[in-house]
């Protein structure tokens, strides 16, 4: 067991903490609570359950700090219980109770992008100690999942700035320019946006070919990952989803380029053994697919420039884009602990690995599409 911390120190110190990480763009791991509550992290407490109150989890839409969590389905223990609880799904913004379990490996923490957190990678830098949540009760409904907002966008038309509109279901519900972001929540950098009553018409440019549209929670929200006519590289589809363990291989059409391919997975950066060296060929196989696989990936090469650092800016804008969502369970599963087994879906209709709806493909409706 992890011996208990020495006790929190003042709220005036804390705050000192916090605003030197945030000058210093640091990633915390710790946040305090209001009226000087001490928001835990695993290694602070013996216990194998926590209170998370609503002043150790974030009010805005999306949170304005670094994350403070490293990893996905398994947690470092030196990161905040509350913050990792709800990049995992185990709790909400209202807070609640929450159970983990200590599990001693030396697996590398990977990190994602969930309920609007961004976790991080990094090594088992502890002493090979993650902690894992079980048995929560889900924080999500079905209702939860209605369609909110719809994106519609041109695909990068020859190269140009991305054209997009945002729009709502809901005709009483106003979108403003903070409901359109980045990949990673961030600010998007835009050219003109017109307001209408039921959404938003903005001209678009990154160096990532991914926008997201804000519903009214992160379940949601919609991520357009966007192929380019000009890339050299072209996944089947720009949506895969996979089930935790399943067999996955995504193939890619190519133009004369090499089958060898460096590849980055957002939110990680390039991968790579060495600047000249590629990191996977073609087709990308998960063999099984985990949790920490989720995420939008860029591969691609170039005949011009042999090294990454070189040609990465190159891959960006010519390189294949695609957005692999990861259930939480095996395929046929659902629930709590993955318990419950999933109706069938049909259509290519998916069951939502916490509610057990079928998520119905577009055109198809109905309990099981």
């Amino acid at each position: 067991m992890v011996d208990a911390l020495p006790p929190s120190p003042s709220p005036s110190t804390v705050m000192e903490y916090i605003r030197l990480a945030v000058v210093a763009l640091v990633v915390s791991c710790t946040i305090a609570g209001s009226a000087g509550q001490s928001c835990k992290k695993f290694r602070d407490i013996n216990d194998e359950s926590y209170n998370c109150d609503t002043s150790c989890l974030p009010t805005s839409q999306v949170p304005e700090t670094s994350t403070p969590v490293y990893g996905t389905e398994y947690y470092s223990e030196d990161c905040d219980i509350c913050m990792a609880a709800l990049h995992a799904g185990a709790v909400n913004r209202t807070g609640g109770t929450v159970n983990f379990k200590r599990h001693e490996t030396s697996s590398v923490f990977r990190g994602t992008i969930r309920n609007r957190i961004v976790s991080k990678s990094r090594s088992n830098v502890s002493s090979g100690v993650a902690f894992k949540f079980h048995n929560n009760n889900p924080v999500i409904s079905k209702e939860d999942l209605a369609t909110d907002v719809i994106m519609v966008h041109n695909s990068y038309y020859e190269g140009k700035q991305l054209q997009l509109t945002c729009l709502s279901d809901d005709p009483g519900r106003e979108l403003d320019s903070t409901n359109i972001t980045a990949w990673d929540y961030s600010n998007t950098t835009y050219y003109k946006h017109v307001f209408r009553r039921y959404g938003i018409n903005m001209k678009f440019k990154s160096d990532v070919h991914a926008i997201r549209c804000l519903g009214r929670t992160s379940a949601t929200d919609v991520l357009a990952v966007v192929q380019s006519s000009q890339q050299t590289y072209i996944a089947e589809k720009s949506t895969f989803r996979a089930s935790q363990g399943q067999y996955l291989q995504v193939s890619m059409n190519k133009t004369g380029a090499h089958t060898e391919v460096y590849f980055r997975r957002l939110p990680d950066g390039w991968q790579y053994e060495d600047e000249s060296s590629v990191s996977v060929t073609l087709p990308l196989t998960f063999n099984p697919v985990t949790q920490g696989d989720a995420g939008i990936y860029i591969l691609g090469n170039t005949q011009i420039k042999k090294k990454l650092k070189n040609a990465a800016a190159n891959i960006a804008k010519k390189g294949a884009y695609f957005y692999l969502i990861v259930r939480e369970c095996e395929a046929g599963r659902y629930g709590r602990d993955c318990q419950f087994w999933c109706p069938d879906c049909e259509n290519g209709g998916v069951c939502h690995a916490v509610t057990g709806s079928c998520l119905c493909a577009p055109g198809f409706h109905g309990p099981t599409c």
